[in-house]
């Protein structure tokens, strides 16, 4: 959840008061969020969205503490952990996918509200000034995990096979390939068509749990918005190789 390069935004002193504050938020967001929970998910899958959204908090609480430049969480970031509460909510449906068809309509609610809010962050830090390395680290962090869980949601409903994981976890493939080829782990060149290609990818892990899209339907969208990616990862570690020679 920080910057892939901490060293250069590390602060001189720790930012204790933001961080309690913080510390605080994302503790009432938890217990909301068990709360929420235990009254959809039967036993105790309420476990699964409160470890996924206590790992997001851990993680984003010691970049705001040691890498955030500013004193305020702001609207942006405000936002952003707002989303993951719904992203580590729908973890549950990964264990208990047959909601997808009893309240599809209310999953489609609460994927499409995180999915939307995924634009409201970024403008909100343009808007008010806001951005940061932090911000946009952590931003990304969540998308990635909500790809993650919404792929892993598609593949224990039965709707596609396991080719929806590439959606889910290329990205986690490419950052593991970075530790063993030193080249790839140099920054890449901003990219409209990377950008879209994200929404895409997301847009098509919805549409694949949603109660709209025809059963028929959901493997060509799976097979096609994961062509679309690899082809995407494959151009940038390409230029990635060229750039490292």
């Amino acid at each position: 959840m920080i910057d892939s390069d901490p060293s250069a935004q590390t602060r001189a002193t720790p930012n204790d008061a933001l961080f309690l504050r913080f510390v605080a938020l994302a503790t009432l967001l938890a217990a909301g969020l068990v709360w929420v929970s235990t009254r959809v998910f039967d036993g105790q899958i309420w476990v699964l969205p409160f470890g996924v959204f206590c790992t997001i908090a851990v993680f984003a609480g010691q970049g705001l503490r040691w890498w955030y430049p500013r004193e305020t969480l702001g609207a942006c970031n405000l936002v952003t952990l707002t989303r993951s509460v719904l992203v580590a909510g729908a973890a549950g449906l990964i264990l208990e996918p047959q909601l997808l068809e009893t309240a599809g309509w209310w999953v489609l609610g609460v994927v499409l509200t995180a999915f939307a809010l995924d634009g409201v962050d970024g403008w909100l830090a343009r808007k008010w000034r806001m951005a940061s390395a932090f911000g946009a680290q952590f931003d990304m962090e969540v998308d990635a995990l909500f790809g993650a869980i919404l792929s892993l949601i598609a593949l224990s409903s039965g709707r596609v096979g396991y080719e929806v994981l590439v959606l889910g976890f290329a990205r986690y493939a490419f950052l593991v390939a970075a530790l063993v080829w030193p080249w790839m782990r140099a920054p890449l060149r901003g990219s409209m068509t990377r950008k879209t290609i994200c929404v895409i990818q997301i847009a098509a892990l919805v549409a694949i749990i949603s109660p709209v899209v025809p059963s028929a339907a959901m493997l060509s969208i799976s097979l096609a918005a994961s062509a679309l990616l690899l082809w995407s990862f494959g151009r940038d570690i390409l230029w990635l190789a060229r750039a490292g020679q």
